[in-house]
């Protein structure tokens, strides 16, 4: 995604192109999972207290809830949008999917576009 913007500053140093994308997408994973790990010592030394772990632990419950929902929403928009197989047999008895079904209908139609 933001690795054409650093693309063309290492093609000064490399002359193909396709393996100057891939080594700004290297840099930039690497440069932001230390980044990420800096943050992450940082906030768990502060919370490292009794009254700060709940928080932490509650933070941890709440991001990890909303992860999760996020993964289900991809995987049920995946498998509406698909044309192989006939999904309702799948989605009818969902809970999420009464849940989500009408928020998704958006992302199925244009994901749908892309199998076709």
């Amino acid at each position: 995604l933001f690795c054409g913007y650093l693309s063309p500053y290492l093609g000064t140093y490399i002359n193909n192109s396709a393996v100057c994308t891939v080594a700004a997408f290297i840099l930039l994973f690497i440069i932001t999972f230390l980044v990420v790990k800096i943050v992450q010592t940082i906030v768990s030394s502060i919370f490292g207290g009794e009254i700060l772990g709940s928080l932490d632990r509650l933070l941890g419950f709440v991001f990890g809830a909303r992860e999760g929902l996020c993964i289900v929403c991809v995987i049920l928009i995946l498998v509406k949008a698909q044309p192989w197989f006939d999904s309702s047999a799948v989605t009818s008895g969902s809970f999420y999917w009464s849940l989500l079904g009408n928020i998704l209908s958006k992302p199925i139609n244009s994901v749908a576009g892309i199998f076709i």
